[in-house]
């Protein structure tokens, strides 16, 4: 059994494991193979408005189902 922890711990560690997953997250992205570097793709997007639009859209739809 594990010793009680002050709240002020417990919402630390979450906070430092949602830190940790985020940064793992990001490594991971720019990792990711066909998008090129970020501000490359950003930039691609930013040119693309028809694009941009489309994907708002489908993630909004994605979210509200």
């Amino acid at each position: 059994m594990s010793t009680p922890q002050s709240p002020e711990t417990f919402l630390a560690a979450i906070a430092q494991a949602g830190n940790d997953m985020a940064q793992n997250w990001l490594r991971m992205a720019t990792g990711a193979p066909g998008q090129g570097q970020p501000a490359e793709y950003l930039a691609r997007l930013n040119g693309d408005a028809a694009r941009v639009t489309a994907l708002q859209a489908d993630y909004a739809r994605k979210q509200l189902e």
